[in-house]
């Protein structure tokens, strides 16, 4: 998403200065790495191994919000850092890279000067064991679910949120 900076009397100038990804799906792709994560999270929870249509009806965007739905409130907590453990010691075997063009693009974007962003329902933590691993370079900005709150309140205000955060 593209942030153009307001002039003095509140209109958009048109000139980009920031550009926002989301993580998973749009710069990296991890969708076996998190389907695999979650099944053995939840499993011991469940009793049983969930089918990956199953855990897809969790809508499993933000990794607390989706544990949420399955395990209980006072052990979501152990249950997230369950799934970074997961995360961390599947990494490299179910890690699918980085999308192709991707590297060339933010290059390209960092070229000019664009100030760079992701913004993602996944924690902090994954990023931090993906991101070294990934090759995508810097970003000015990281926003995750550990830093939403109030999910309302960013639902209702996102894009000002944003623009106010990474310009």
């Amino acid at each position: 998403r593209a942030v153009s900076t307001p002039s003095p009397n509140g209109s958009a100038n048109g000139a980009v200065r920031a550009v926002l990804f989301d993580r998973d799906g749009t710069l990296v792709n991890t969708w076996a790495l998190y389907l695999e994560c979650y099944l053995r999270t939840l499993e011991p929870y469940l009793g049983r191994r969930l089918s990956p249509d199953e855990l897809r009806t969790l809508h499993p965007i933000s990794e607390k919000r989706a544990l949420d739905k399955v395990v209980p409130a006072e052990e979501v907590a152990q249950a997230h850092a369950t799934l970074l453990e997961h995360y961390r010691a599947l990494h490299a075997d179910l890690f699918a890279g980085v999308y192709p063009g991707v590297i060339p693009m933010l290059d390209a974007l960092r070229q000019r000067r664009l100030t760079l962003g992701i913004v993602t329902g996944k924690s902090r933590g994954a990023w931090d064991i993906t991101h070294p691993r990934s090759g995508l370079g810097e970003f000015a900005v990281f926003v995750g679910d550990d830093d939403v709150t109030d999910l309302q309140a960013v639902r209702q205000q996102h894009v000002a949120l944003l623009a106010v955060t990474v310009v």
